[in-house]
């Protein structure tokens, strides 16, 4: 308007400029290109080359089939079982990677073959909660009676889109530190790990969500005190986390929080108290 004083809107312009959040932008960006790298670990990997990744592929394995509870002695399709003959470990020193191998096993089905009886000590001390999407993706699979290499996929695939929703959940409700979080969670190993059948996958999603929940009640000025809802979720997180590895230091995270959003030190003292009691047991 006429009435402006020259130069206000150049100003202006630039304190716009200065004051947006460029951060804003790393969850999109992470599903952009962390779905991309993801992928092409998930995909271009071949199969049982992750450390203990026919261990854990087991375990998904036998939990698909309604089994929380590591048994003794696993009964295994032979199908499955010839993976690990084609896709041995370090399989580049025994052959080349054949894409007739994998045409040859696609051309199977999961339950053909006798079973047979395995034991799978290397993943019992597990709990079935990291392998909850896997062998929900190992069942809608098996439903489909798909080939056992197949199956594998279906798991890895699975277990990377839960990494990458719990990051971009993580990314969006962090209240600082977003880049952070967003070069960790696009380290070549952070990414090896979550395309993978290993229970590391739901292990290092619930831990970067549970970090980012608790800075979000700790440090988000929209939080004024800290309300059933969010002890509920809270308690859900540090839950799940356990399950997945038991981390003591996880549960101190909580005494970031501030005493006034808990109504008082004594009411924050409690509530901590009880998530130790809750991930104790």
């Amino acid at each position: 308007p006429p009435s402006e004083v020259p130069g206000k809107a150049p100003s202006r312009r630039l304190a716009r400029l200065l004051a947006w959040d460029a951060t804003g932008i790393l969850p999109s960006l992470f599903l952009a290109l962390g779905g991309l790298l993801g992928l092409s670990f998930a995909l271009l990997m071949p199969p049982l080359q992750i450390p203990d990744e026919l261990s854990h592929f087991f375990r998904a394995l036998a939990i698909s089939d309604g089994t929380c509870v590591s048994p003794v002695h696993q009964s295994v399709p032979s199908t499955v079982l010839r993976l690990n003959a084609v896709f041995p470990a370090y399989v580049e020193t025994h052959h080349p990677v054949r894409f007739q191998d994998y045409k040859r096993l696609m051309g199977t089905r999961w339950m053909d073959g006798d079973p047979v009886q395995i034991q799978n000590l290397n993943a019992t001390i597990y709990n079935c909660a990291p392998y909850l999407a896997s062998a929900a993706a190992l069942e809608l699979a098996k439903l489909s009676s798909q080939s056992a290499i197949g199956l594998f996929y279906s798991a890895r695939l699975a277990n990377f889109a839960l990494y990458l929703v719990a990051v971009y959940v993580a990314l969006r409700i962090l209240p600082f530190g977003r880049p952070v979080l967003f070069c960790l969670a696009l380290m070549p190993m952070t990414l090896h790990q979550a395309a993978s059948v290993s229970a590391d996958a739901a292990t290092i999603a619930s831990a970067f969500l549970l970090f980012a929940y608790v800075l979000y009640l700790a440090f988000d000025p929209r939080i004024i005190s800290v309300s059933g809802r969010h002890l509920i979720a809270l308690g859900g997180l540090i839950l799940f986390t356990t399950l997945c590895k038991i981390n003591p230091w996880l549960i101190l995270l909580v005494l970031l929080i501030p005493k006034s959003k808990f109504g008082g030190t004594r009411t924050k003292l409690l509530t901590v108290g009880a998530l130790l009691d809750r991930k104790s047991t």
